[in-house]
């Protein structure tokens, strides 16, 4: 048999070492992400927590600020938004690994939601504010196409695309009844995947009805409207207050994967204007602050 050399045993054993040496990938599922601005750097960064507010970790880091972020339906990547080589207005969206690496910048966008197969993100696109345009579009970020595009002139601002479980349907938030008389008032509307068939869905006549997010079963939405978080019941078409205050506006509901509890901000009215992330069961009750950080801007929680 022929001797074996130095070198070829050294090599057996490095290759050796690498394929025991095979680290399981991180589990990212039931996991709580929210911006908070409690940072070394001084920028606004994305951190995840443990539904029992414990295990805190930093995701994102450096010269540059990442917030609003949300989950891939596997948990596996993040959108987020970024002012990494943002001009005065555009605001891009950012997709990253779970662990903050691997970034990759998309297109100015805001406002987004991933599809239920993970392949595409809807979001709401915004033409350039330094021209005087400040209409808000829905569009596709991966297929490059818009769902719906108003007229540049029009200041119809549809936003908060989000998509049914199914992905059938998209509902959104617009302010399009309210133009003349209120731009800050919007209601919910409901259209097919395809942008087809708009319809209103509540008639609150309130400022700032926004941020649906579907329950699993698709029979209804939480979102936020004039500081409550709200439902609205597709099999009844009732709109349910399911928390309000005089003292914060409860914004950004987001739901747990079983759909037993909702996460979300409550900004403080008076004060110091502190904004806390709270959690609650799905009727309202059990709230309470989650983790002691009064920064927080954003959160989202992972299948």
């Amino acid at each position: 048999m022929k001797p074996i050399s130095l070198v070829s045993l050294i090599l057996i054993i490095i290759i050796s070492s690498c394929e025991i040496f095979n680290p399981p990938m991180p589990d990212y599922s039931n996991k709580i992400l929210y911006t908070s601005n409690l940072t070394s750097d001084g920028h606004s960064q994305l951190f995840m927590v443990d539904p029992d507010g414990s295990n805190i970790q930093q995701i994102t880091s450096g010269r540059y600020s990442h917030w609003r972020g949300k989950w891939s339906p596997d948990a596996s990547q993040i959108a987020c938004n970024t002012d990494q080589d943002a001009t005065t207005n555009d605001i891009y969206m950012m997709v990253m690994n779970s662990n903050g690496t691997k970034r990759q910048l998309i297109h100015p966008a805001n406002s987004f939601e991933w599809h239920p197969d993970g392949n595409d993100i809807i979001c709401e696109y915004m033409p350039s504010a330094e021209m005087g345009y400040f209409t808000k579009d829905i569009y596709l970020a991966y297929e490059s196409k818009f769902i719906i595009y108003n007229d540049i002139t029009s200041q119809i601002e549809d936003e908060s695309p989000c998509y049914s479980p199914s992905g059938d349907k998209i509902a959104f938030s617009s302010n399009r009844e309210y133009v003349v008389e209120s731009r800050a008032k919007s209601e919910l509307y409901l259209m097919d995947s395809d942008g087809s068939n708009q319809q209103q869905i509540t008639n609150l006549n309130v400022m700032s009805t926004s941020g649906p997010v579907w329950t699993n079963d698709g029979n209804t939405l939480y979102f936020c409207s004039a500081g409550r978080i709200c439902s609205y019941s597709f099999i009844d078409s009732t709109v349910t207050i399911i928390c309000e205050s005089d003292s914060f506006a409860y914004v950004g509901p987001r739901l747990s994967p079983n759909n037993d509890k909702i996460i979300f901000l409550a900004n403080q009215y008076i004060g110091n204007h502190n904004r806390y992330l709270y959690i609650m069961d799905i009727d309202g009750s059990n709230m309470r602050a989650l983790i002691n950080d009064s920064t927080i801007t954003s959160c989202d929680w992972s299948k």
